[in-house]
């Protein structure tokens, strides 16, 4: 059956083509004289302001479910529309950590190179330091006496009970013990703050006394490395960088009249110039408080996560950040068909009756047009069979030269 009805509308539009090309050629020869691309296109140009594009078409209800002419109702919804926004890739500074001493000395072996994964407390440079030495040396010390007090007042202790001592010289030891207690706590958190390991007395060696060892502040990837051996280094010398870049920012530039279309949360799409093929999916998190009075932007912060680890630091790309705005009135981009150089839909007046009109078109998504006047809320506009429509309107032009 559908078959037929398809039969039945090829023959109409062959039949409405042939009868516009014999009134064609009906038309009388061009007068001596005249340059016939001049008349030609004169002619034309009369043809075209001829199409009465108000002409209302009305289509009998058998002839309407041959063609299969479709309307939808034109409602008010939400539209999403995309904002391009260029930028590069940036690294979470929270992400990020310097790799340091704490103590000054001079660098005897480093265990890193750039691109290593490395856990958080891993050996990365042993220095020779004469500042490690001497906290370990004096928590040494103090631990030292503080063994001997604690064995003096312990004997002074048995010899009060088998009263061979005076209780005043037990209270002096205990006093004493306290005192060498404090002095070794305080040696002790010494060696914590500049994160040195505490020394076993009965293992520590001369030779490794001075060792410092300076450890991953973080899990991650070694970023950068400054450390080489036999260099002199301190408490403000740069070593290196570790990072965690599984997730980084895309900082972008948006220009100041896209602000008010998009808000924080908003998705995003990144595509870097680097993987013209491979997209990144992300979340608009800040919008800056600054505008940049030479670009009229303000920066764009995108959180996305790094599969892979493709997205490198200084990369260059493109975000597509999704801004939806309610109540608009769109329309399919099937629905538009072009008539004597203007844009318009067919809209369904009457059951069975059609007409062309002109509209004005805003944004545009994916499959949806935004409509910004030309039509209105309630009305039905033709989807299919606009081909069927458009060819009626075409032949009322040639049926005019007569």
């Amino acid at each position: 059956m559908k078959t037929g009805k398809y039969i039945i509308i090829a023959i109409l539009a062959v039949t409405f083509l042939v009868l516009g090309y014999g009134k064609l050629k009906e038309k009388k020869a061009i007068p001596e004289g005249k340059n016939p691309t001049e008349d030609s296109t004169t002619s034309n140009k009369e043809n075209s302001n001829r199409i009465d594009l108000s002409m209302k078409i009305k289509v009998p209800s058998e002839i309407k479910e041959d063609t299969e002419i479709e309307t939808i109702e034109v409602k008010r919804k939400d539209f999403q529309d995309t904002i391009s926004v260029i930028g590069e890739i940036s690294a979470n500074p929270d992400n990020i950590r310097k790799i340091g001493a704490r103590l000054a000395g001079r660098i005897t072996s480093v265990n890193f190179k750039e691109g290593d994964h490395v856990k958080k407390g891993d050996t990365l440079i042993t220095l020779d330091s004469p500042d490690a030495s001497r906290l370990r040396s004096k928590f040494l010390g103090s631990l030292s006496r503080y063994t001997a007090s604690q064995k003096n007042y312990s004997r002074l202790k048995e010899l009060v009970t088998l009263r061979l001592a005076g209780e005043q010289e037990a209270i002096n030891a205990e006093s004493e013990l306290r005192i060498m207690e404090s002095e070794l706590e305080a040696d002790r958190e010494n060696l914590r703050v500049y994160d040195i390991a505490i020394p076993n007395m009965a293992k520590e060696k001369k030779e490794t006394i001075g060792n410092y060892e300076v450890r991953s502040p973080k899990s991650g990837i070694i970023l950068s490395r400054e450390a080489i051996v036999g260099g002199q280094v301190d408490a403000n010398t740069n070593m290196g960088t570790v990072g965690d870049i599984s997730e980084v920012w895309f900082i972008g530039k948006l220009f100041e009249k896209d602000i008010s279309k998009i808000g924080t949360g908003e998705n995003a799409i990144i595509q870097l110039n680097a993987y013209p093929n491979t997209k990144f999916e992300g979340r608009l998190t800040y919008i800056g408080i600054q505008i940049d009075p030479s670009s009229r932007t303000v920066n764009a912060r995108i959180v996305l996560k790094n599969k892979k680890n493709l997205a490198k630091v200084g990369l260059f790309g493109v975000a597509e950040i999704s801004a939806i705005e309610p109540e608009v009135i769109s329309v399919p981009s099937y629905c538009l068909t072009e008539v004597n150089g203007k844009v318009g839909v067919f809209v369904e007046e009457k059951p069975g009756e059609y007409v062309f009109r002109e509209v004005a078109i805003g944004r545009k998504s994916n499959t949806l047009v935004e409509i910004v006047s030309g039509i209105s809320e309630r009305e039905f506009v033709v989807r299919k069979g606009i081909f069927f429509l458009k060819s009626i309107l075409l032949k009322s032009t040639f049926g005019a030269e007569d």
